[in-house]
């Protein structure tokens, strides 16, 4: 397990060094700058230097600062890729894959943000909302109901484990409803039945 200490305390303080734990429960800091945004099987993501992917022992092995990360936005870590969320010299915000190995970019990102589940996410493209495969950057289905990511009528209350689950809007001001529907990874509607 890889973590960051907190050194001052619980009422002030700052993030401390970055550190592993072994099966054992022997700690060892690792010699790895910034803050820990996320870890994986190959290693793990700071936000040293924009961002910085280090080995599992702390060997820093490639710096990406080509594109600003967004704020508040953290990377994901899926088999050898990294998932970013980076704003554009335009202000917009995009979505795009790093490769683990050389922190190369799989492709030219794409505009958008949206939720991602596994090696998918659910965002907007020519203002409708639509799954795209991150490891390739193509749209793999378009739901056939009109979904607002702005989350200004529907939610996206999970998306996890190989579901998306949305809370869609059907109703007006005067009789809100609201209809729940279920998408797997590949963006396509899955029918809950009860037995």
């Amino acid at each position: 397990m890889i973590f960051q200490q907190w050194d001052g305390g619980i009422s002030g303080g700052q993030k401390g060094a970055i550190c592993s734990v072994s099966k054992d429960g022997t700690v060892t800091q690792l010699p790895a700058e910034g803050e820990l945004l996320c870890e994986g099987d190959n290693g793990f993501v700071t936000d040293a230097n924009n961002l910085s992917f280090y080995d599992r022992s702390g060997q820093l092995l490639w710096s990406f600062d080509q594109y600003e990360l967004t704020e508040d936005s953290e990377p994901v870590m899926y088999e050898d890729s990294i998932f970013i969320h980076v704003t554009g010299a335009d202000g917009n915000t995009y979505r795009g894959c790093l490769s683990q190995q050389m922190g190369e970019l799989a492709y030219e990102p794409f505009q958008g943000g949206g939720y991602v589940c596994g090696h998918t996410s659910l965002t907007a493209r020519d203002g409708k909302a639509v799954f795209v495969d991150l490891l390739t950057g193509e749209t793999i289905s378009e739901p056939d109901i009109d979904i607002d990511l702005s989350g200004m009528y529907d939610e996206i209350p999970y998306y996890k484990d190989g579901l998306y689950v949305i809370r869609h809007y059907e109703g007006n001001d005067a009789s809100p409803k609201y209809q729940y529907y279920f998408f797997n990874e590949q963006g396509q509607e899955v029918i809950p039945t009860l037995e």
